[in-house]
């Protein structure tokens, strides 16, 4: 059985969802595990992660480096000594000292990615004020750009900076994005989707540079955003934090690249969705973050509800998904719902 890890992004008043999965491996039945009593070493080397708090009424995208040194302990150069222990089960739980809600989360079976998020808005007494969203990515070694190459689907979320320098819940939306990277530098963008109406269809060029280590700056013609490609190429996560760049806009992004066989992605397995999310039933839209446990079968798949920072609790069965030859996969009776799961059903996104 194959167990997962899904990052989420949704506007939950017009379904749109972004999600990213990873598939932590065939974790074998009746295995021995050598007496071990955790995995903490596969959380090893240096890494760059990507994320969205939510914080004091504001959303923000950021990222930092760390360094884990595969023992239970790291490092954050922006912030001091974390934490953090891998379970048998490649859950991963993340502890930033007295004051902080720990992260919780999962790591991929080659420990290249990791997702974990905080749930918890407000420790009486203490500085954590805020819940959080994190996709953490392994650097690489010898990379250029020629290793960003074919095409992509970018699922975005993004905060409108409402005019007087905030990023409220009010400016906030989401987008997917068909990304083609020649190989050289040079690329192009289409939006496919968009929360927001009258944007699906425009286009435009692109530049981008890919440092040895994997990480990656790119640039519309506008300001320049910041990313990371994974070791094997098959995905990458990008944000734009800095809001005195001119664009007036806040995002994070993953990209997963599209598929070139004839059969179809396998994506059954256990999955553990951690989410960002905004709902907004009557106008009055509110910021969450949840941990969601989803059974993906043959055709269906169901979801029962972890840990929500606003106490929701629910579970649901039976829900169709489709899944194409080039790995896009769609949600029969999900309205505008649509993803991409990669060639090897690691990694999926949607929205």
């Amino acid at each position: 059985m194959k167990r997962m890890s899904v990052i989420s992004v949704s506007e939950l008043m017009v379904m749109l969802l972004l999600s990213t999965a990873m598939v932590l491996g065939g974790c074998g039945g009746g295995g021995d595990n050598g007496g071990q009593s955790n995995l903490n070493s596969l959380f090893s080397g240096d890494y760059q992660v990507h994320g969205m708090e939510y914080e004091w009424g504001e959303l923000r995208a950021f990222s930092w480096d760390v360094t884990a040194y595969g023992n239970g302990t790291a490092n954050v150069p922006s912030f001091g000594d974390i934490t953090y222990t891998v379970a048998l089960d490649r859950s991963i739980t993340i502890d930033s000292g007295a004051g902080y809600e720990p992260g919780y989360g999962i790591i991929s079976g080659d420990g290249a990615l990791a997702a974990f998020s905080d749930t918890v808005y407000d420790i009486p007494s203490s500085t954590d004020k805020d819940v959080i969203l994190h996709i953490v990515v392994k650097k690489s070694t010898g990379k250029d750009d020629g290793d960003l190459i074919g095409d992509y689907i970018l699922s975005l979320v993004g905060v409108k900076d409402d005019g007087f320098g905030n990023y409220t819940s009010q400016g906030f939306y989401t987008a997917r994005l068909l990304i083609t990277a020649q190989g050289d530098g040079t690329g192009t963008w289409e939006i496919l989707s968009h929360s927001v109406a009258g944007n699906v269809g425009m286009t435009g060029p692109f530049t981008y540079t890919v440092s040895p280590d994997g990480t990656f700056t790119i640039n519309n013609g506008v300001a320049d955003d910041f990313g990371i490609i994974s070791p094997d190429g098959s995905m990458f996560a990008l944000k734009d934090g800095d809001i005195t760049d001119g664009d007036g806009e806040t995002i994070l992004a993953v990209g997963v690249k599209k598929s070139t066989g004839t059969i179809a992605p396998d994506m059954s397995g256990e999955m553990l969705m951690n989410q960002i999310a905004l709902w907004d039933p009557l106008n009055m839209p509110a910021v969450y973050t949840s941990r969601v446990g989803l059974t993906f079968g043959i055709d269906t798949f169901s979801y029962e509800v972890l840990e929500h920072s606003l106490g929701y609790t629910g579970s649901g069965a039976d829900i169709p998904y489709t899944v194409a030859s080039d790995g896009t996969v769609s949600f029969p009776g999900g309205g505008s719902v649509e993803g991409i799961v990669s060639s090897d059903g690691n990694l999926f996104v949607g929205v």
